[in-house]
């Protein structure tokens, strides 16, 4: 134990000092169980790592990626949003994590760097669910203890209440869903059986968090690892069949893990308030688009007129979804100009013949299924904003990457 731990203690101090301070504090309130710090302080690192990237030197600057940096001044000036907003605070941050994070900057240090803070993501990642996991059965999770430290009446194992580790039910799915698709990639082409067992846990933790659709992209993407893997249907059939057994088999031992999923689908069945209000982002959403479709609504904005919620004192939103974030805010021209870059990132990814790419390209659809129901894309204050950022960022990067070279978690 003593050995790994010094051994996982050597490789970190290998990795890029700056991508893992970045990617520490980033992700630091993605954890429950620790203290909130400063929303200021990730901006600040932000900004020092910004900084120490563009003083490396030797770097250009990716066209589609600075045309869609300079375009989203242009939503606000054009647009107007209320204030309460804090548009332009918002978009400076935005700009600060899609600098470090994002295919802009292409330097080999820019590279290294999102190489890097990738791995921390994906260690982060299988962390959150490995710790949750054994958190469920042990009776814990921060989100339920938060709540009844608040003075609100409620149990673990409500539905939608366990959260593990993790600070919310909403970030543990993602989180462990990422876990997920790293532990069964490492345990299939990399031969690290052991990674079989930790891919189990942190699917579980995803059908503890009783978040659906983060538990639908998680199995896309694992199907598509195990498609990858497979190299043709037959063999593809093969595996899927042999899983579908073992699974039915197993159904006694696993089947109290989809209680939450159940218990959700149930609860929403009979719960008129959460359709309204899923309906009422969606609606609002639409109309914001018909509103303003060409240059949307500004940058990290809403139209409160048009009766979506938001937080009257912070100016904090929700917008119900990603995709539909992305059109109403900075309409059918900043939509484009984000789908280039996202577009490019997965065609890069394509063409690749590394099995990272194919890891990458897991990623991919686990972020654009969840991005369905989740508004974190311009959300500075979620640690997705930047993992989205950066796994396009990672996925661009293959463009200008060797063959290889890389020594990583995920080396050929």
């Amino acid at each position: 134990m003593v050995k790994a731990i010094i051994k996982v203690a050597k490789y970190l101090r290998s990795l890029n000092f700056s991508a893992v301070l970045m990617t520490i504090v980033v992700s630091f309130n993605a954890i429950g169980f620790l203290p909130s710090i400063n929303p200021v302080l990730p901006i600040l690192i932000a900004l020092f790592s910004a900084g120490v990237i563009l003083l490396h030197g030797n770097y250009h600057v990716e066209k589609k990626c600075s045309v869609f940096l300079l375009y989203l001044p242009l939503t606000i000036i054009l647009a107007q949003p209320d204030p309460i907003f804090q548009s332009w605070l918002r978009l400076f941050a935005y700009i600060l994590l899609f600098v470090v994070a994002s295919p802009l900057i292409q330097s080999r240090y820019a590279r290294i760097f999102r190489k890097d803070s990738l791995i921390i993501c994906c260690l982060f990642s299988i962390f959150i669910g490995i710790g949750s996991f054994i958190a469920y059965f042990w009776g814990y999770s921060a989100q339920a203890i938060k709540a009844i430290n608040d003075g609100i009446d409620t149990d673990m194992y409500d539905v939608g209440r366990f959260s593990g580790i993790a600070s919310q039910s909403m970030t543990l799915g993602p989180f462990a869903g990422i876990g997920a698709l790293v532990s069964i990639y490492v345990a299939l082409f990399k031969g690290n059986k052991i990674f079989y067992v930790v891919s189990i846990a942190c699917l579980g933790a995803v059908m503890f968090s009783a978040s659906r659709l983060a538990f639908i992209a998680t199995i896309a993407g694992i199907m598509f690892i195990i498609y990858k893997y497979s190299k043709s249907r037959i063999t593809f059939t093969k595996y899927c069949l042999t899983i579908a057994l073992v699974g039915v088999l197993s159904f006694p031992v696993w089947k109290d893990a989809l209680t939450g999923l159940q218990a959700k689908q149930m609860s929403h069945l009979d719960d008129t308030e959460f359709f309204d209000s899923r309906a009422q982002k969606f609606d609002a959403r639409f109309k914001e688009i018909a509103y303003s479709p060409l240059i949307g609504v500004g940058f990290s904005a809403i139209v409160p007129s048009f009766g979506d919620k938001y937080n009257k004192v912070t100016g904090t939103i929700e917008p119900g979804s990603s995709w539909l974030a992305i059109l109403s805010m900075t309409g059918i021209i900043g939509f484009i100009l984000f789908i280039r870059i996202y577009k490019q990132s997965f065609t890069i990814l394509k063409k690749r013949t590394e099995t990272k790419s194919i890891l990458l390209m897991a990623f991919f659809i686990l972020i654009s299924i969840h991005m369905l129901a989740e508004g974190y894309v311009f959300a500075t204050g979620n640690p997705l904003c930047y993992y989205v950022s950066l796994i396009m960022g990672c996925g661009y990067d293959m463009k200008y990457e060797k063959y290889n070279n890389l020594n990583t978690v995920c080396k050929d």
